[in-house]
């Protein structure tokens, strides 16, 4: 059954092999949980906002992309999370900061 209000966001074969299982290792160090499905709510898992701040920096040295606090709320599952980083890195502006410097 789909949740209404949330995108059905597709992967891509490179984001379901590659996003999706190193966003899923930062969950699983943050809420400290091992079985993570992709449709699993971070919330629901037992992140909250301080939380969802310390996923944020994560994301952004995993990644090298700054999503804001309010994408994390609004794609709170693993998938649509996975998504919105590949959105995201796809749509990277170029001279963007890096974290690598």
């Amino acid at each position: 059954s789909k949740k209404t209000g949330e995108n059905p966001c597709t992967l891509s074969p490179t984001q379901s092999t590659e996003i999706l299982p190193r966003l899923k290792a930062l969950w699983a160090e943050l809420l400290e949980v091992e079985d993570i499905a992709p449709q699993d709510d971070f919330f629901h898992l037992g992140g909250q906002s301080l939380k969802a701040i310390r996923l944020r920096a994560k994301i952004e040295e995993a990644f090298s992309i700054r999503l804001d606090i309010k994408e994390i709320y609004a794609h709170p599952s693993l998938q649509g999370m996975a998504g919105r980083i590949a959105w995201r890195l796809h749509n990277r502006t170029p001279g963007q900061p890096s974290a690598y410097h």
